[in-house]
C-alpha cells in the first residue's frame, strides 16, 4: 500500500512539473518523422532559427504562445523542391 500511495504522489507531481510547450515536443519527435534531423540539430535549428546541412536548408517559425511550429524543408542546390512541417499543440487548460 505505501508504495502505490507513493507511486501515485510521484505520478501526479511529475504532471504537474512537466510544463510542456511546442519546443518540447518538437524535440520528443523520433528522427524519422523529421528528415531525420537528430536532436542537437534541432536545438540549433530552434535557437538561430535556421540551419544548413549538406544540401538541405531549413528555416523555423515558433509562436510559444499559441503553440505553434512550422519547419519549412528546401534544397540549396541541385535538385528543387521542399517540405512544410506544421505542429499545432493544443493547451486546454489555458483556453481563453
Amino acid at each position: 500500500m505505501k508504495k502505490t500511495s507513493i507511486f501515485i504522489i510521484l505520478f501526479i507531481s511529475i504532471q504537474y512539473l512537466s510544463a510542456q510547450n511546442i519546443v518540447d515536443f518538437f524535440y520528443s519527435i523520433p528522427a524519422e518523422y523529421l528528415d531525420d534531423l537528430s536532436y542537437v540539430e534541432r536545438k540549433n535549428l530552434v535557437s538561430n532559427g535556421s540551419l544548413t546541412n549538406d544540401d538541405m536548408y531549413y528555416s523555423l517559425n515558433i509562436d510559444k504562445k499559441n503553440g505553434y511550429l512550422r519547419l519549412k524543408q528546401s534544397y540549396t542546390e541541385g535538385q528543387s523542391g521542399y517540405q512544410i512541417f506544421e505542429i499545432t499543440y493544443w493547451n486546454i487548460k489555458n483556453k481563453n
